[in-house]
């Protein structure tokens, strides 16, 4: 299994895709992947997540595709067969991280609280979402990181783009990130992205 933490390597943001319309899901995600995104994630929330992954896969090897509120071990195996090369969760699943770990495939649960951090330490998971980040705030990473030197945190939930350099400079590893990335057309989409991820703000 390849770490998180290479996959994640210069990562700044992971863009999220989660939309109650598939056709919709499809050409945000085709933004992001112009705008130069080397991780994305598509929520199991969207119909037919599947099929996205099926098509983004064969046409986008080269970025990691990431699968994103998988809450089941059953919605695991829907996205590690169309191919998903990560999971992630926005709580902590023992059936999931199981699956996760048979396949080879790294897992990302969320956690808040410092119990929630120690169950998932204790099952050697050192790469951890905070969720939702949004409502604790910065200093609630600030507290869990002097409490956990071992895990890197990726925020997520409720983050503004304009918030993103703050969370870095806090220690994040990187930033979950949806909402206002993915408004607007899909070039709009693409050219917040290349400024985001040359550093720039949205």
């Amino acid at each position: 299994m390849i770490p998180i933490v290479q996959v994640l390597n210069g990562v700044r943001v992971i863009p999220i895709v989660r939309h109650h319309d598939t056709n919709v899901a499809m050409w945000q995600c085709q933004a992001l992947v112009e705008g130069g995104f080397p991780v994305i994630e598509i929520a199991l929330t969207t119909p037919n997540p599947d099929r996205l992954f099926r098509h983004f896969i064969q046409r986008y090897p080269g970025v990691t595709w990431a699968a994103g509120t998988v809450l089941t071990r059953d919605m695991a195996a829907i996205a590690l067969d169309a191919g998903a090369r990560l999971v992630i969760s926005p709580d902590y699943s023992q059936e999931v991280a199981h699956y996760a770990a048979e396949h080879d495939v790294p897992y990302i649960p969320g956690v808040m609280t410092p119990s929630e951090i120690s169950r998932a330490l204790r099952e050697g998971l050192t790469v951890l979402k905070l969720f939702p980040a949004g409502t604790v705030g910065e200093g609630h990473l600030k507290a869990v990181q002097k409490v956990f030197p071992a895990v890197r945190f990726i925020p997520t939930g409720g983050i503004g783009a304009e918030d993103v350099d703050s969370w870095l400079a806090c220690g994040a590893l990187a930033v979950g990130l949806g909402g206002k990335l993915l408004q607007g057309t899909a070039t709009e989409i693409t050219e917040r992205s290349r400024r985001l991820l040359q550093g720039g703000r949205l």
